[in-house]
């Protein structure tokens, strides 16, 4: 199967809190099907550019994505 190179940019309002990456060192945490969570500013832009729904969740509108390892992204925008 062909890995597609996927690339976005996300304009951050101001004070808004900005994303922070953070590798686990604990054993296992990287296995496969693993899930990264990401907050977006606006989760629409993601749903269209990938074609697929946003879930709506009490805590926020996500979409979730699957690459062809099993592992997990869920990209979401948090409600105020």
């Amino acid at each position: 199967m062909e890995r597609k190179r996927i690339s976005m940019a996300f304009g951050w309002p101001d004070g808004a809190p900005k994303p922070w990456p953070f590798l686990s060192e604990h054993r296992g945490d990287a296995s496969p099907e693993t899930l990264v969570y990401i907050r977006v500013p606006d989760v629409e832009g993601v749903a269209k550019e990938f074609n697929v729904e946003v879930v709506e969740q009490p805590w926020a509108r996500e979409v979730h994505l699957t690459d062809s390892d099993g592992n997990r992204l869920g990209i979401a925008t948090p409600r105020m």
